[in-house]
């Protein structure tokens, strides 16, 4: 058995261990932060019925403790514009270096079934580092992300 035979199933491993811990983490999160949001609005909804007038109700929003209570009830609209930008370039990084080594172990292994997923691979990891581009281009445009000086410091 040549090194390359032995390598190619370990590598596809290592890369199916790695997609099911993604998987899990995402969904794992997901869970957690619903879980949070149940708790939060649970008890807002509690504190909202201990009013039992509208002018009650009014006169406590108007308190700094009624506006920071309806500022924590906002849902934030979006994460950091940044850090999704950075997630999607290095998952198109992780996935292109993933494609070109399945193309490359073809030639070692023999067969075509890694030539073909390698290219497959490679090709959705450039697309979605071009999506990762058109998300920074548009950010900009919309202005999403906050603007910088020509020294490459954030403009505050």
């Amino acid at each position: 058995m040549s090194m390359w035979e032995f390598l190619a199933p370990m590598a596809m491993g290592i890369a199916m261990f790695v997609a099911i811990v993604s998987i899990v983490r995402t969904v794992s999160t997901g869970r957690q932060m619903r879980t949070a949001v149940e708790k939060k609005n649970e008890l807002q909804q509690n504190i909202l019925k201990q009013f039992e007038e509208g002018e009650e109700l009014n006169h406590f929003l108007n308190t700094p403790a009624g506006k920071d209570f309806v500022a924590a009830a906002e849902v934030p609209v979006a994460d950091n514009p940044y850090a999704s930008i950075l997630r999607s370039v290095r998952g198109g990084v992780i996935t292109v270096a993933l494609g070109v080594t399945l193309y490359f172990l073809d030639g070692q292994v023999g067969g075509e079934g890694l030539y073909v997923l390698g290219i497959l691979l490679t090709v959705a990891g450039l697309a979605v580092m071009l999506a990762a581009g058109v998300s920074y281009v548009l950010s900009q445009k919309w202005g999403l992300l906050p603007s910088t000086t020509s020294d490459g410091n954030i403009d505050s």
